[in-house]
């Protein structure tokens, strides 16, 4: 746990520990994790939440929806930026990357149980399920389900599942800089698949990435890139892999400049590799897509040998980057 998520955790806890004696019930929290099963959980929220429901009017309702900020309309417009993604699209289907469309919603822990998310950053719901915050654990998920369920059975050791959607995330951190908002679409990318030995998937996955954004953003939108290569901690073989990635590195477009960097933040997301994708654009520059290794599908399938990586693009930032006049 991060030095932000103790100081999170500590004035949470401080927080509940007063509501907990305003109600009257300092063990509230016990007898209702201990006593009842997760539907009865679900029955009280319900209850309660139709009694708040309840007590709301229409003059309440469109107060309560002028100040929140999570309910407020993106104001990008919905048909350029609509074009604008299916453009983004269409070249990541011509990769092989299967599209798909997810749910608004994910169970509970999506973020929190594979990652290193905090949950109060998420908006938790009831009946077990969270708004959803990103794409790439809800895709995780979704190739889990597909291997376990053996609805997906690759045919050698080589084949690898890729999965890709552009969605709105929610996050409830506060927000500082303009072209962020609580809600936001991301374009995400999923890559799944066995190891192969001498760091064989990996390499070629993380070149098939770099490939991919330089067709996105070089090749298509005509933007200066340049890459951020990051060393993580929790792989066994990182030397071979930081080897073996600078040996395919050169055969990735010269043009295009590739940096290793020491991390300077902890990082416990990402396993081994993690890479940015820079924008240069009006001697501004602006992280746009991150992305590396984790192993979720390790966690969730119970298989050390199997092996993941996720990216993400930011493609309301792009948008706005390109095209706002702010």
């Amino acid at each position: 746990m991060s030095q932000s998520q103790k100081e999170t955790t500590q004035t949470d806890s401080v927080a509940l520990q007063k509501i907990l004696h305003k109600l009257g019930y300092p063990d509230l929290l016990e007898k209702l994790g201990e006593n009842i099963s997760g539907s009865e959980l679900n029955t009280l929220l319900l209850t309660l939440m139709a009694q708040r429901a309840a007590q709301s009017s229409p003059p309440m309702l469109l107060q309560q929806y002028q100040h929140s900020r999570f309910a407020m309309p993106s104001q990008l417009p919905l048909v350029a930026f609509s074009e604008f993604e299916l453009s983004l699209q269409k070249i990541i289907h011509a990769f092989g990357f299967q599209d798909i469309i997810l749910s608004p919603v994910a169970p509970l822990g999506s973020c929190s149980v594979v990652g290193t998310v905090h949950q109060n950053k998420i908006l938790s719901a009831i009946r077990g399920m969270e708004v959803m915050a990103d794409i790439t654990n809800a895709m995780a998920l979704e190739i889990c389900r597909r291997k376990q369920t053996r609805e997906w059975v690759p045919a050698t050791d080589k084949d690898t599942l890729r999965l890709f959607t552009t969605h709105r995330h929610l996050r409830t951190p506060p927000i500082q800089n303009a072209k962020f908002s609580p809600h936001f679409a991301i374009l995400g990318c999923v890559v799944s698949g066995r190891d192969q030995g001498d760091c064989q998937f990996e390499t070629f996955v993380i070149l098939e990435q770099l490939k991919l954004y330089q067709a996105l953003l070089a090749d298509h939108l005509h933007l200066s890139i340049k890459v951020k290569l990051y060393l993580r901690e929790g792989y066994s073989a990182l030397s071979l892999l930081q080897e073996r990635i600078a040996k395919v590195l050169e055969e990735f477009n010269t043009s295009v400049p590739v940096e290793w960097l020491k991390p300077d933040t902890e990082n416990a997301y990402y396993q081994g590799i993690q890479f940015k994708i820079m924008v240069v654009t009006n001697d501004q520059t602006w992280e746009v897509a991150d992305g590396g290794f984790v192993d979720w599908s390790q966690k969730l399938l119970q298989n050390k040998k199997e092996r993941m990586l996720i990216s993400g693009l930011g493609t309301e930032l792009l948008y706005k980057i390109l095209f706002s006049t702010e």
